[in-house]
């Protein structure tokens, strides 16, 4: 059966402009991916009509398993588009031995919590479309896949890049890089969902954050994955700690052992080093005060 690894990512930066007219932000982020994994299997089926095209069981009962999920969207998405009569050109060039209708049944299993900021239903959509991007023998370019991705959610184009990127707009335009520094992640994972949208509510209804670096600038400051946390920052911090007060008081309680801060939108926090003997130090100081989930993950990047 056909599986691939969802990792999670990490928003080393994160600046947030204003509301659009079209209801986004203009975000500029240095996104890495990390050693932190769900896990997608997908098992093929001969199409029934009477029958839906693609199922999805997950081992997390708290995960919907329905068409709002968003390996479901890709799949239905990534369908479609094969499905669209209009000339493909490059974009796909298919095996004519393989199946041309796509069907089955994908198995999800979680590690990665959901509304933690770590972009865990975006790696699986994307790891969904690559499943079946594989399964009809279609060769993807990196392009029609991201295109897919965007109209899913904002985060799954970074995710398909499979690398660390500077993203920008509003998720859909990407740079793919290589991070100077090796090293280790220590990510805090607290019991506490963050809706997205009321973060973003509560970020605009603050005062405009100051103007910051270029992430590629921030970057360029770093001798060490511990010099990047200073430099980096995530403009939505402080509304996500307004939207959830106990997540300001562990953040608070965190910076005793190394200076952490907020993924995404939360709730998931995180600290860089350069070793895993430190980082596995770190964590275990974090649980001895906290009930948290508390995980070392390594940054997932080729090397300069």
């Amino acid at each position: 059966m056909p599986t691939l690894l969802c990792p999670a990512k990490l928003n080393l930066t994160l600046a947030v402009g204003p509301r659009r007219p079209d209801g986004y932000h203009d975000l500029e982020s240095l996104v890495v991916p990390i050693t932190l994994c769900d896990e997608l299997s997908f098992e093929p089926r001969d199409p029934n009509p009477d029958a839906p095209r693609f199922t999805l069981a997950c081992d997390d009962p708290t995960i919907p398993v329905d068409a709002t999920n968003l390996v479901l969207r890709a799949a239905m998405a990534l369908d479609a588009a094969l499905s669209d009569p209009r000339p493909l050109g490059d974009m796909f060039r298919r095996d004519p031995t393989r199946p041309s209708l796509l069907s089955g049944h994908f198995t999800l299993k979680k590690r990665i919590p959901a509304g933690a900021g770590l972009g865990g239903g975006s790696s699986n959509a994307a790891a969904a479309l690559k499943l079946l991007a594989q399964q009809v023998g279609y060769s993807p370019s990196s392009s029609p896949l991201q295109a897919i991705g965007a109209r899913i959610g904002s985060d799954v184009p970074l995710v398909l890049a499979e690398s660390p990127v500077i993203m920008r707009g509003r998720g859909e335009q990407i740079a793919p890089l290589k991070l100077p520094h090796a090293g280790f992640a220590v990510v805090v994972m607290p019991q506490i969902h963050c809706s997205t949208a009321a973060v973003y509510a509560a970020f605009d209804a603050l005062p405009p954050p100051p103007e910051r670096p270029r992430a590629a600038d921030a970057l360029a400051g770093a001798k060490s994955l511990e010099d990047l946390m200073p430099l980096g920052f995530n403009d939505l911090q402080e509304a996500a700690f307004r939207v959830a007060p106990p997540l300001r008081e562990l953040h608070h309680q965190l910076q005793q052992f190394a200076p952490f801060r907020l993924t995404g939108s939360g709730s998931a926090l995180f600290t860089l080093v350069s070793n895993r003997p430190r980082a596995e130090e770190i964590a275990a100081e974090v649980r001895t005060c906290t009930a948290a989930r508390c995980e070392v993950a390594q940054l997932l990047s080729p090397r300069v």
